[in-house]
């Protein structure tokens, strides 16, 4: 089951997915989790996405079950002559298999960090079910960049190759990184890209930084895999596995720049406590000289 949204939920709504099982994947930038009844039945207790209707999600589940299996009640199959193709000598001819179509849009990027990846020239894939799916994420960068290469698809003057290649050239100019920006300084973002990961809200672990900041930090770790995809680690063994077998780990960026913060802001505190004592003790008038005697 996928929950998608417009934009980056807040705080509340993230714990109340998360309490319900489901976890965010970026590779297909959504909320998910294995769909059977447990699901569905976790989805009646998310407010965020009841239907206005007043239903709830399992009532829609159950209706759409019951209308699947009376369609295919009033519709019998048919004969496999017919469905193979017309009869010979007559004008009949077999119905064309659906062929899916790809389009492309140009999107807000939920998961910015600056101005330069605000937007995304997202790819997508329709369906024989009057439905779309996700395609590939072609570009990131300014409005105007994406909807100038979105020009140039449209009209046959860059293909999906080029547009990708265009993308990984922009990345590869990248400014050095400031210290602690990344969670470990054994390996870098180009590091995790030529392993085949390149999820730009993802940053790259090993084995040791992993475990730590599992254990001590509490924090939701990521096993990336060479085919860009990802699955979440339960537990530090999974990590142990997941590294001896020459895998990296992750952590979104998000939540790496939130504990940045709050150790900045513990480091302050604590650096601040003794000027806060000694101006307790002996007043604000009083607290140079009580540093210097």
């Amino acid at each position: 089951m996928q929950i998608f949204f417009d934009e980056k939920p807040d705080k509340e709504i993230r714990e109340e997915l998360k309490g319900n099982g489901f976890r965010y994947a970026p590779s297909a930038e959504a909320w998910q989790r294995q769909l059977n009844d447990n699901a569905i039945y976790a989805a009646d207790r998310i407010g965020c996405i009841q239907p206005l209707t007043g239903e709830h999600p399992t009532e829609l589940q159950k209706r759409a079950r019951q209308e699947a299996a009376a369609e295919r009640t009033a519709a019998p199959e048919q004969p496999q002559e017919e469905a193979q193709g017309a009869e010979p000598g007559t004008t009949d001819t077999p119905e064309k298999p659906f062929e899916p179509e790809t389009f492309y849009k140009v999107r807000q990027n939920p998961y910015s960090d600056s101005p330069e990846n605000s937007y995304i020239l997202q790819e997508y894939v329709a369906q024989d079910n009057g439905m779309a799916k996700l395609g590939d994420i072609l570009y990131k960068g300014t409005p105007e960049k994406c909807r100038e290469l979105l020009g140039k698809l449209e009209t046959g003057e860059l293909t999906q190759g080029d547009v990708k290649e265009l993308y990984a050239k922009a990345q590869e100019v990248q400014p050095a990184a400031e210290p602690g920006a990344l969670p470990d300084p054994t390996i870098s973002v180009g590091d995790m890209k030529q392993y085949g990961y390149s999820w730009d809200g993802m940053l790259p672990l090993q084995e040791t930084a992993a475990t730590e900041l599992f254990e001590k930090e509490d924090m939701q770790i990521f096993l990336l895999h060479g085919d860009g995809s990802e699955s979440i680690a339960d537990s530090a063994e999974d990590i142990k596995s997941h590294a001896d077998r020459g895998g990296i780990m992750g952590v979104h960026k998000e939540d790496w720049e939130a504990l940045r913060e709050y150790r900045e802001m513990k480091q302050e505190l604590a650096e601040g406590a003794p000027a806060k004592e000694v101006h307790l003790l002996y007043g604000k008038e009083r607290t140079l000289s009580a540093f210097t005697s």
